[in-house]
This record gives C-alpha cells, structure tokens and sequence, in this order.
C-alpha cells in the first residue's frame, strides 16, 4: 500500500470556489497522473463550481499506445 498514492485535494476543502483553487486543483491532479498514471493522457481537464454551489471535475483521457480508447470521468464533489 501506498500512503502517498492519488492527490492531496482535501487540503481545497475550505478554500474559496474561485480560478485560483479550480487552478490550484487541476495542477495537483495533473501531477498524480503523470506521477501514478504513465500510461495515460490528459486531453482535457475541467473544475468548475456547479449551480447548487458544488464543485465539478471533469477529466477527457485517453490510453497511450491505445487506439480509440478514450474516457470522460465526471466527479461532483
């Protein structure tokens, strides 16, 4: 098991739902990625605050040396 495995983004909790946390948030997700997910390409990476006051992670990914295989993961948080 791995103590360190995924990122940290319960340090956003009470933080402000503004750009600089949404790009705050992003950033941290990117780097577990690219750190846990080699084989994975980020295509695009949405967070946005939600009509009801909620934050949003959209993530469009693909597989490396895949063809045709492509995700889109939508988290309400």
């Amino acid at each position: 098991m791995r103590p360190d495995y995924g990122c940290n983004l319960r340090k956003f909790l009470m933080e402000p739902l503004d750009e600089v946390t949404f790009s705050l948030i992003k950033e941290e997700i990117v780097i577990a990625i690219r750190r846990y997910l080699k084989t994975v390409n980020v295509g695009k990476l949405q967070v946005f605050e939600t009509r009801d006051s909620n934050l949003k992670v959209n993530l469009y990914c693909s597989l490396r040396d895949a063809v045709a295989t492509s995700f889109n993961i939508g988290v309400k948080i």
